[in-house]
């Protein structure tokens, strides 16, 4: 199970030990930890609910199906990557040259931390409508 960190480091798993209560954040955090581990074939809303420690009512109180959960989590991770190239966007660099190394060094950070999100949406764009949408946005 993820504490509030992300990390699966909860002693004993229950929800008390993560603060502040955002069960969408759990999900989210679930999912994406989880997509490390299963394609997303097999990623269930039961695996997801083992994972986040919530209930099922929950979960469907924040997300109407395990692909928009997965929707989310990836739309979240391509707003991080967006944000990256914000100094090749803005030419905030003094140079071409430092606005470029800024924009890829905050854009391969963000692949290290979340490739296997970057993965499932390279992998299933074809299978969902919405991450046919944000693949068509972002390729």
């Amino acid at each position: 199970m993820l504490d509030s960190m992300g990390d699966g480091g909860a002693e004993d798993g229950t929800l008390a030990e993560r603060a502040p209560a955002d069960p969408r954040r759990w999900i989210l955090e679930a999912v994406e930890h989880l997509l490390g581990q299963l394609p997303l074939q097999k990623l269930t809303v039961p695996v997801i609910l083992r994972e986040s420690g919530i209930s099922r009512a929950t979960f469907y109180a924040y997300f109407p199906s395990k692909e928009a959960a997965v929707v989310a989590v990836i739309a979240q991770t391509m707003d991080e990557i967006h944000h990256s190239a914000q100094p090749w966007l803005e030419d905030a660099g003094p140079t071409v040259a430092d606005t470029l190394r800024a924009t890829l060094e905050g854009t391969s950070a963000a692949w290290e931390v979340h490739g296997s999100v970057l993965r499932s949406l390279v992998e299933n764009w074809h299978a969902i409508p919405e991450l046919l949408q944000i693949w068509q946005g972002n390729v």
